[in-house]
């Protein structure tokens, strides 16, 4: 029997390091071989901890192409799908191959300067917004048509996996994860005659470009957050959003599981 490869991340707290002796004794002797590092030519990706545990695994395997697995230590676990009441059921599905695949796109974000252009891509959402919490003014454009003139605190793009992450607390709306496409949320947007205001968060097609582009005076006021990580980026002249087939693919062993944890942890 061809041994098969877990990568391990984890987040190092007490119970997610029981979780991991408890997958150790019950995979090796079915043929697994656990790595604490990340190989390439793994078979799976094997994520122990919360929400932001799998955002750090996808993130520090650059994306991986590897199917990752989450088990839930966390509290809310929109991308975990396992706990400890189904580990043993689930990992046994895992042994015999019986589970589904699903792909999450994921967006990109162009961010062209005064010197360099960058690019990030993100799995729940990026966020515009100004370094020291102050009104951030900018144009947003969709397939090069400018739409408004905006200032608040920023402006959120979430990928439909991150609808109900910060996107859902700005009051945007929650997309099945799988969907094609992502979403604009303005961040506190001023209401008044001097500023235009969107009506409420926009749902693009995959297909669409966003461009987010500042004044000469804002160059150097707005920083990107991806993810949860924040950059401050100078000269910044715009940031484009779109989806490029980059995509993550995440093991579900109940397909209806999305349903089950919206009703549990949201409705």
């Amino acid at each position: 029997m061809m041994t098969k490869i877990i990568n391990l991340f984890i987040k190092p707290s007490p119970p997610a390091l029981a979780i991991r002796d408890h997958i150790v004794n019950y995979l090796v002797p079915q043929g697994f071989r656990i790595s604490p590092v990340y190989l390439d030519h793994a078979d799976y990706n094997l994520v122990i901890g919360g929400d932001g545990t799998f955002l750090h695994a996808v993130h520090k395997s650059h994306f991986s192409t590897i199917p990752f697995c989450g088990i839930n230590t966390g509290t809310l676990g929109f991308f975990q799908e396992s706990d400890l009441d189904s580990l043993d059921k689930n990992l046994k599905k895992l042994v015999d191959g019986v589970y589904h695949m699903d792909e999450l796109l994921l967006v990109e974000a162009e961010v062209e300067t005064s010197s360099w252009t960058y690019r990030r891509w993100c799995v729940n959402e990026f966020s515009v917004q100004s370094p020291k919490k102050k009104t951030v003014h900018f144009t947003l454009s969709v397939d090069q048509v400018p739409l408004l003139h905006l200032a608040g605190d920023g402006l959120i793009v979430s990928t439909p996996s991150g609808s109900t992450a910060y996107n859902l607390s700005a009051g945007g709306s929650i997309l099945y994860q799988t969907l094609k496409g992502y979403q604009i949320t303005p961040l506190n947007q001023l209401r008044s005659k001097t500023y235009e205001a969107l009506p409420s968060s926009i749902v693009l097609p995959s297909s669409a470009e966003t461009e987010v582009s500042f004044p000469q005076d804002e160059k150097d006021k707005a920083l990107l957050v991806t993810d949860g990580v924040e950059e401050h980026f100078l000269g910044l002249k715009k940031i484009t959003f779109r989806q490029t087939g980059k995509k993550i693919h995440r093991i579900l062993f109940n397909s209806n599981w999305y349903w089950y944890n919206l009703k549990d942890k949201l409705i």
